[in-house]
């Protein structure tokens, strides 16, 4: 287009190199928005002025500058008595805002403007308290300009939009060749003073400095609504979410404005069931009673009654309802209290999973052969929030067990107390070692323990065993008795106990025994896990270290076992064995829906034995041979309990190659 244009200008400057020619029209056309005098101001040439090529030029280059025009063309068409200048335009498509910021009126709003009648005085009536200059400001229109109606309206809205008039009226009075235009207002009401009904956590003082609206001043509408919004922000910034302005009203007597706040205190503390939909019926709060008793509940909860509520304490009362693991979703919802505006009634609804479970696993390892066992439990027992389990396994490789344990996580009545017991027999098969082919145990186990802060707890209790060792053909070589001591501390901030995506678990246990009439002994096992968000929102890195050191006098009925389906997927169970043991588990694991769940994995870990004079064939220095596993799971969620499978397959080991497959409950931590 430009290289065109220069074409058409050396062709016109040559043909009218020779010869004068008047302008005798300047046709301006495809303007829509820009008046033509705003385009005829910008250009050097005018009728009745001789044509030339360069001012030509000149006019483009200033045209072309204009920020309201998108393009521009001029060209001269030669007519019998002179020049028709023809100016054609592209305007921009916002041309008429951006005429308006340049103070030129668009052709769409000139037929509006009468330029008959020219402004010759703006006045405002009513004021008391306000100046005429500051208010004039609003209006946009100037002494001398022309009068528009649209323009008049404008300067109107303005007022009112100011927020200082109850009413804004304007009136033009023509006189000879002009307007007299004066709007007549009326000046909201004269505030003597400001006060708050309601504040208990700040004071009236604490509250004006962070206000615009001023005492002994004019009441406006758009301070007041902003005020609202600093005081809501307040209350929210300190910590209490609940707390608002929820009405302002004018003391017509006092002159005062006064600002009701509700500061959002807890009236009482709801708990209720949500309920799966049914066909196409929708989710419901409270068509039946929660398994949970009352008190389970009540326990967890750190806010106040009587108080206004913590945002603080009120995030931390959901998270400990979470932690329980007997909740797939806690949320909640604040009903007003009919004639008490400064109370809530604090909701949470909570949608309870099934925690009873009957569950059957399968597993099976190159040397260990088929096992099974079945489990009856409950997580939820009796909705008291404590855990029971009846559990048995039989197995081809001479494996059999059968335990049942109970415990309270908080005894009711007591400041975080804790019970835990099991009663065990076990009978299993090693056929790494000698005397001790065949292992029975029997045992009991109780501990107690104390929560110091809701993040730690303190744990000791006894442990008794009765083992009988017996060799390849059953025949007893050794039998004796444990009685140990269990003293343990924990730290958790893992936000589901069964399920976690995020927080921390470490735990440090220590076993001091002796076995009776012989030698002491002792073990210490460390664990750390740790879990957060991964790649997006059902996505979750799962983490666990366990280290463990035993003494040397261990029997190898009592030293550490790595391998099998909770410690290194893709061995057998109890393929490593010693006074040393590490393993290591990463989990990557992706949430399809409430019922499925896949995860990619990848173990490591051994065990190793401390001294040379074990019946072990395991005499390998402390720390090296580690083992390398990978595979992939699935999490199922069922109406009898949660099911997991793996299958793992060792890497880097030519001893062993292939996978193996396991089948168990929930998750592997």
């Amino acid at each position: 287009m430009k290289k065109f244009f220069l074409v058409i200008l050396a062709i016109s400057q040559l043909i009218f190199a020779e010869s004068k020619l008047t302008i005798k029209n300047i046709s301006i056309l495809n303007n829509k928005e820009i008046p033509v005098e705003v385009i005829e101001s910008n250009m050097s040439l005018k009728v009745g002025q001789d044509y030339t090529a360069e001012k030509m030029v000149n006019d483009y280059i200033s045209l072309k500058k204009l920020n309201y025009i998108k393009e521009i063309k001029i060209y001269p068409d030669i007519q019998a008595d002179g020049i028709n200048l023809v100016v054609t335009v592209t305007e921009k498509e916002n041309s008429k805002q951006l005429l308006k910021d340049k103070g030129v009126i668009p052709l769409s709003e000139m037929e509006k403007i009468d330029k008959s009648l020219t402004i010759k005085d703006i006045s405002i009536s009513g004021l008391n308290y306000l100046t005429q200059d500051k208010i004039k400001e609003l209006v946009p229109l100037t002494v001398g300009g022309y009068f528009s109606k649209t323009k008049a309206l404008e300067g109107k809205n303005n007022l009112l939009n100011s927020g200082y008039f109850y009413s804004v009226e304007p009136a033009a009075t023509k006189y000879e060749d002009g307007v007299y235009l004066v709007y007549n207002v009326v000046e909201n009401m004269y505030i003597n003073g400001i006060e708050f009904k309601g504040n208990t956590l700040y004071t009236n003082e604490q509250i004006k400095e962070k206000m615009k609206s001023k005492e002994k001043n004019i009441f406006n509408y758009n301070e007041l609504r902003e005020d609202k919004n600093i005081i809501d922000k307040l209350y929210k910034d300190g910590g209490y979410g609940l707390g608002q302005v929820y009405d302002v009203q004018i003391d017509p007597q006092t002159q005062n404005v006064i600002f009701y706040i509700s500061e959002g205190v807890v009236k009482d503390i709801v708990f209720r069931k949500v309920n799966k939909r049914e066909n196409d019926e929708r989710r419901s709060e409270g068509k039946s009673d929660l398994k949970t008793e009352d008190f389970v509940l009540q326990r967890e909860i750190v806010l106040e009654k009587g108080k206004p509520l913590e945002t603080a304490k009120f995030e931390k009362t959901a998270r400990n309802l979470f932690r329980l693991g007997i909740f797939k979703n806690v949320t909640q919802e604040f009903e007003s209290v009919p004639d008490d505006p400064n109370s809530k009634i604090v909701v949470f609804l909570l949608d309870e999973q099934k925690t009873a479970a009957y569950q059957g696993t399968v597993s099976y390892g190159a040397s260990s052969g088929l096992a099974g066992s079945l489990s009856v439990s409950d997580t939820n027992f009796k909705g008291n929030g404590q855990s029971l389990s009846l559990t048995g396994t039989v197995g081809e490789s001479s494996t059999k067990s059968l335990s049942l344990s109970f415990s309270d996580p908080w005894i009711k009545g007591t400041d975080r107390i804790s019970l835990s017991t099991s009663l065990y027999n076990t009978t299993y098969e090693d056929d790494d070692s000698v005397d001790a082919y065949y292992v029975e145990k029997l045992g009991f186990k109780l501990t107690m323990g104390k929560a110091l802060t809701d993040k730690i707890r303190l744990r000791i209790g006894p442990k008794f065993e009765h083992l009988t060792e017996m060799d390849e053909d059953e025949n007893p070589t050794d039998k004796y008795n444990t009685l140990s001591l269990l003293p343990a501390i924990i730290y958790d901030t893992r936000n589901n106990i069964y399920t976690a995506t995020s927080g921390e678990y470490a735990s440090l246990e220590v076993e001091l025994g002796k076995i009776l009439d012989r030698n002491n002994y002792y073990t210490t096992e460390l664990e750390l896990r740790k879990y957060h968000k991964g790649f997006f929102e059902k996505n979750t890195f799962a983490y666990r270290t366990v280290f463990g050191v035993g003494s040397d006098e261990l029997k190898d009925s009592q030293k550490f076992r790595v391998g099998g389906g909770s410690t290194l997927r893709g061995y057998d169970s109890g393929e490593y064995k010693g006074n040393y043991e590490f393993y290591a588990n990463l989990e990557n694991r992706t949430r399809l829906n409430d019922n499925f769940e896949v995860v990619g994995f990848m173990d490591f870990g051994r065990a190793w034995d401390k001294t040379s004079t074990t019946t072990s064939t395991n005499n390998l220095e402390i720390g090296s041979d580690i083992k390398t596993t990978y595979g992939i799971g699935l999490r199922i969620q069922t109406p009898i309990g949660p099911l997991r499978f793996d299958y793992g397959w060792p890497l880097g080991d030519s001893e062993n190659t292939e996978g193996q497959f396991y089948f168990n409950i929930g998750q592997l931590f």
